[in-house]
């Protein structure tokens, strides 16, 4: 009974699933809705069994799915798992000590990059090294000195990330980076925001961060506040000294306009406060003589009565507010000048100002006229001397941009450094063929590569640069250009932009396009004045053409116009400029200042100041294009080892250094190189003193090898003694031998002393 009862049910069952649903069950919303209802809990409930069902641990699924899971790796995952096992030894990590000398001596040499990358590589990444402040302060100061500013700030945030202490160091070397920013107006932003702070932190600023505070206000050319921070120091009770003054004076430097006449009001209040100037203050007077004007002429004249008169205010603040930019804008003119007085030369610098003979302030536009308000370079000298001051070689320096044009004034400021002992350097002469060449004296210019060598200097590749100032035809840029090559000194795109500019001057087309060539020829990539000067000689033709032309006879302009025009778009087809207006010409080579410090310098590169490596560096270029093709080793020993090779189908000698396991890295190299320079110089020595030796072809430092003349007879002095007591000569033979060496060497020796 019981299986007829199931059976029935199941019948019925079959019948109900099997009937179809009529129109009546689709048109019912209720219906509907129930039966949208029962499908979305089936499609849950399937859907929630298929989850578990798959995330099941006893559920394998196929072992393809699993292979391709275990090959994938996650490149975090690798990385965190290298960090772990690879741990640096304790004797990889030096001490902040030892860090910082290797980040000085980067410093020292101006590799900023490398400087960073000791902190931000080595001692983050690979030592994993806490870093102290000490380490950020150097480099902060070493990216303000150089004007990365951008870095300097992001090392300062990266310090306070790491929770490290900041200090009163730390503050000046940042005020010093905004000073010297590339742009002005980021650095006086950058300024005010780290004031800002200061004053958020409640850091009382000592007399270093006030004066690195001057010079980056005023520096930034916001002279105003320069002056007011000076008050604030004032108002503290804080030293003023000599140093704030020659701060405040270089924020006269950035005012171009007012700037000479702010100066000689602030000289006559360091003189009232009775501190005396030293080097720095007239050097800087003197910059200022060069690049600052004295204003509107009102106003200056009520300056110089007041100067005079010596009435300027003693405690009055040092600069008003910034409607009113200097104490002197509000002095009217109620009496003429006295200009009585026992010397006709004019010093308004002195203790006991005067105007002397002069006849109109209005006259007083050049830097010469400047100078002679201060007594001219006499008169100055004069002045130092009543200060105790000696003049030094930077003070000629500045002297000889302002003093007159003229051969006789160079030749009796040369004299004055004869009698005052100091001598010239380079930067000097450079200054002094520039000068000449600027008023087109290109031979009294060239007279003083004379003088350079008489002094026994070198020339640089600044001399180079303003020796180009005076190549007006292409012939005399060839002759400079191959003097440079024997001397290893690579043209640069400056020099080339020099000789453009005297090309274009004198409209030689020939020579325009010699410079284009040897741009290509050189692979030098032309700096924004180059292209200004090749722009604007391009367009200067064009109006020749339209308007009448220097040329005496117009055909031969239009010739030389079209070949100079067919160079000009080739060289603007190469360089992707077709079609480009001069504005976007010009933007696409202008240089990011801060590309030089984010860039690791290449091998052989030397300091334009420094010569000593610059023989050093010709040799590395030439090392590029040795060739091995077969290695025999002649000696080995603990020092090093000797073999053969070949070079352009000769025999070549290489002497190559080991390395030393048990010193540490960076003072194995130091040593190697020092051995390696001396071992080189020393071959060279012996040469000119006559002894046959091996002519050295290059040497490389970081491969720890020298490239010498192979010799098919060679023998060594050591080998040559033990061949003679080993020979079967007679005791008294082999002696006569030994004591002629011992002659010769002491007479080498005593050559040499």
């Amino acid at each position: 009974t019981k299986k007829k009862i199931v059976m029935q049910i199941a019948r019925i069952v079959r019948l109900c699933l099997l009937r179809k649903p009529s129109w009546d069950s689709f048109t019912n919303p209720a219906r509907v809705q129930l039966h949208t209802a029962v499908t979305a809990r089936r499609s849950l409930q399937s859907e929630r069994e298929h989850v578990a069902k798959i995330t099941d641990p006893d559920t394998f699924g196929p072992a393809t799915q699993a292979e391709a899971y275990e090959d994938f790796e996650d490149p975090g995952d690798v990385a965190e798992h290298e960090r772990i096992s690879n741990k640096p030894s304790r004797s990889q990590q030096l001490s902040t000590k030892q860090y910082a000398d290797i980040i000085k001596h980067h410093i020292k040499n101006r590799k900023i990059k490398e400087a960073i990358d000791v902190l931000e590589e080595r001692m983050i990444k690979e030592d994993r090294v806490k870093p102290e402040n000490y380490i950020y302060n150097l480099l902060i100061g070493a990216c303000g000195r150089l004007g990365y500013t951008h870095k300097a700030f992001q090392l300062y945030n990266r310090m306070k990330q790491r929770d490290l202490k900041v200090t009163g160091g730390t503050y000046t070397a940042l005020f010093n980076a905004c000073a010297t920013s590339p742009w002005p107006g980021d650095g006086l932003k950058r300024a005010n925001h780290l004031r800002d702070v200061m004053l958020q932190k409640g850091y009382e600023p000592n007399v270093t961060n006030y004066n690195a505070m001057i010079k980056a206000y005023g520096r930034c050319g916001d002279i105003t506040t320069a002056f007011q921070i000076v008050d604030e120091m004032r108002a503290k009770k804080l030293k003023i000294d000599v140093i704030t003054m020659n701060f405040l004076l270089q924020a006269c430097i950035a005012d171009k306009d007012f700037g000479f006449r702010h100066a000689l009001l602030l000289w006559h209040k360091m003189r009232s406060r009775k501190l005396l100037p030293d080097a720095f203050s007239f050097n800087l007077l003197l910059r200022c003589v060069r690049d600052c004007g004295l204003g509107d002429l009102e106003t200056t004249e009520g300056v110089i009565k007041e100067i005079l008169a010596g009435s300027v205010a003693r405690n009055t603040k040092m600069l008003s507010n910034p409607e009113n930019p200097s104490p002197e804008e509000s002095t009217e003119i109620t009496e003429t000048i006295n200009s009585e007085n026992s010397s006709s030369t004019p010093n308004l610098i002195s203790t006991s100002p005067h105007l002397g003979n002069l006849v109109a302030l209005g006259e007083v536009k050049k830097p010469e006229d400047r100078l002679l308000l201060l007594g001219g370079m006499t008169g100055f000298l004069e002045e130092m001397r009543i200060c105790n001051v000696a003049p030094d070689i930077k003070t000629f320096t500045e002297l000889i941009e302002v003093i007159p044009p003229t051969l006789a004034a160079e030749k009796l400021l040369l004299r004055f450094m004869k009698d005052l002992n100091v001598k010239a350097d380079i930067d000097f002469f450079n200054i002094l063929i520039k000068k000449r060449s600027m008023r087109f004296d290109y031979e009294s210019a060239k007279e003083v590569l004379g003088m350079i060598h008489t002094a026994k200097l070198l020339p640089d590749i600044v001399t180079y640069g303003v020796m180009a100032l005076g190549c007006q035809t292409q012939a005399e840029a060839e002759e400079l250009l191959m003097v440079m090559k024997n001397n290893d000194i690579r043209v640069n795109a400056a020099i080339l932009g020099a000789m453009l500019r005297q090309g274009c001057s004198k409209n030689n087309f020939n020579y325009v396009m010699y410079i284009l060539d040897l741009c290509e020829w050189e692979q030098i990539r032309p700096n924004q004045q180059f292209v200004k000067h090749l722009l604007e000689f391009e367009k200067k033709c064009r109006q020749w053409l339209k308007h009448g032309t220097p040329y005496k006879e117009i055909r031969y302009f239009t010739r030389d116009f079209k070949r100079f025009q067919k160079k000009l778009e080739e060289w603007k087809a190469k360089n992707d400029l077709e079609n480009k207006s001069t504005e976007e010409i010009l933007r696409k080579f202008w240089e990011n200042p801060y590309k030089q410090f984010k860039e690791n310098q290449p091998e052989g590169y030397e300091d334009e100041k420094n010569p000593k490596l610059r023989h050093e560096k010709k040799l590395m270029r030439e090392l590029k294009e040795l060739r091995f093709m077969s290695c025999q080793v002649v000696k080995q020993g603990a020092e090093g080892k000797l073999y053969i090779g070949e070079y352009n189908g000769q025999k070549c000698l290489v002497k190559e250094r080991f390395q030393k396991k048990y010193r540490h890295p960076e003072l194995d190299a130091q040593l190697t190189k020092e051995r390696i320079r001396a071992e080189v110089k020393t071959i060279e020595k012996c040469s000119n003193l006559g002894i046959r030796t091996p002519r050295v072809y290059g040497f490389d430092l970081n491969e720890r090898k020298i490239y010498m003349e192979y010799f098919e007879d060679a023998e060594t002095a050591k080998e040559y003694i033990n061949n003679l007591l080993s020979s079967e000569e007679s005791p008294s033979e082999v002696d006569k031998k030994l004591e002629e060496l011992a002659t010769d060497v002491g007479k080498i020796l005593g050559k040499d002393a």
